[in-house]
């Protein structure tokens, strides 16, 4: 055999292996599918994580626009928000539910397997967290009002318990009133957080709760970066970004057949904080916080 032949011989068998290493990435192309609510920028950040850690084209859809109807043969459907999140897809695929506020797999018209990835990082991983921002806190206040939210509720208090601290969490019926109803508290908190509760997490609510922080020199916790901004004190959160690689991480496992569980959380996580908010309260960042924070206001 002559040194061409040898190199032509060696190219082939180089090509063959390559397609061989990357057949499956292709045929998650073809298995797995996402569907966003919107084309909102938060949704986008979070396909490009998913997409990034998915190593390959997936097809993208979007919930009210798209006219072709998803791929019956699909095996995962990776949803981003509470539209795509609430439709129905072909029965034998398995959901991954991103960024969708408030749903669980009760709530959603999909009537095979649900797999929630939650845009909180887990109980035991938030709370630690929030004791390195603000070592001397002992009590901790709760508001929620959908029922979703419940088992992360538990979670946390159990988190709290195994610390030595105590939580008062409390489900609004009705947040009408929700500033009269803090000034009614028997005893002030050292701190307040909030789910990403859709009902919850609006202009007056959120108004109501940071002016009572304010005066009365209570941390106040929230879910995102943006109720930062607008004058709570932090937020412990995990990015759009890498809420998708998580999905994708999931919809990997779904594919490879290996089990998975039907709550997961990101990885990750940003501190994120108003500067005003932890002077009026008077908690200092030390160095070793200054390092984790991703923005401050």
């Amino acid at each position: 055999m002559n040194n061409s032949t040898r190199s032509f011989c060696f190219l082939r068998i180089l090509a063959l292996s390559s397609v061989c290493l990357l057949a499956p990435r292709f045929l998650w192309s073809e298995d797995v599918v996402a569907v966003l609510s919107s084309q909102s920028v938060h949704y986008q950040k979070a396909l490009q994580g998913f997409q990034d850690t998915m190593g390959s084209t997936v097809s993208v859809f979007t919930s009210m626009i798209s006219q072709e109807p998803i791929p019956e043969n699909v095996k995962v459907v990776v949803s981003f928000g509470t539209k795509a999140s609430s439709q129905k897809y072909p029965q034998q695929a398995v959901l991954v539910s991103c960024m969708a506020l408030g749903i669980s797999k009760e709530s959603v018209a999909h009537e095979g397997a649900f797999v929630h990835v939650n845009m909180l990082p887990r109980a035991d991983v938030l709370l630690p967290k929030i004791l390195e921002l603000q070592q001397g806190l002992k009590f901790l206040a709760v508001f929620y009002v959908s029922d979703s939210y419940s088992n992360y509720i538990n979670e946390l208090n159990q988190a709290c318990e195994s610390l030595g601290l105590n939580m008062f969490n409390e489900k609004l019926s009705d947040t009408s009133f929700l500033a009269e109803h803090l000034n009614s508290l028997v005893k002030r908190p050292d701190a307040i957080w909030v789910p990403p509760d859709a009902v919850l997490v609006n202009s007056q609510c959120m108004q109501a709760l940071t002016q009572y922080s304010s005066r009365n020199r209570v941390a106040f916790y929230v879910p995102n970066a943006k109720l930062v901004e607008l004058g709570a004190t932090a937020s412990i959160y995990s990015g759009f970004e890498e809420v998708g690689r998580v999905a994708a991480r999931a919809a990997q496992k779904i594919l490879s057949g290996e089990k998975y569980p039907d709550r997961i959380f990101p990885e990750k996580c940003d501190f994120i904080v108003n500067k005003s908010s932890l002077d009026n309260i008077g908690i200092k960042i030390t160095p070793d916080i200054e390092k984790k924070i991703k923005k401050i206001y």
